[in-house]
């Protein structure tokens, strides 16, 4: 099916989803990363369809992703904006920057955007090995209980001193 050239409007048409609702989906999926701040208005698609218009990234990786999990097959952003040059720099691999998050919440959100993040040839994230995730995992944990540990010291040092 990858092979046959699709347009959007043909596969919307498959989905049997009109520009509205591509644009719903897109917006549950940014809101379930935590990225409510890329929310599109629920028009913006037909400008895509209409005038062949494409959005700024990351949005059309999210498209892709939300159109591959209604199909049941890969679709990929190239595919729905054909003959447009991506944006992105290099790629940089999925377990880049884990290391410089410095709260355990933040760890979290990042690894559930990355969980999330439609796997594209055209994305801007490179797979990384399990050894570089678990890394940066169990870095972060340790760095989590350290804090609590200082946090729980502190708390048992100003309690003395009140008694």
């Amino acid at each position: 099916m990858s092979e046959t050239r699709m347009s959007l409007t043909d596969l919307l048409r498959l989905a049997d989803w009109g520009p509205r609702q591509l644009v719903t989906a897109i917006n549950a999926r940014l809101s379930s990363q935590g990225r409510d701040r890329l929310r599109l208005d629920p028009t913006a698609g037909y400008a895509w369809v209409r005038r062949g218009f494409r959005p700024r990234p990351p949005i059309p990786d999210v498209a892709a992703a939300v159109l591959t999990e209604r199909l049941g097959f890969t679709v990929t952003a190239a595919q729905l904006w054909p003959g447009r040059k991506e944006s992105g720099g290099a790629r940089r691999s999925a377990a880049d920057d884990l290391d410089g998050v410095t709260h355990i919440d933040d760890f979290v959100r990042e690894l559930s955007q990355l969980s999330t993040t439609a796997a594209t040839p055209q994305s801007p994230i490179a797979d990384a090995s399990g050894a570089d995730l678990t890394a940066a995992v169990l870095d972060q944990l340790r760095g989590a209980l350290f804090v609590a540990r200082n946090r729980r010291t502190t708390i048992m040092c100003c309690r003395s001193r009140w008694i």
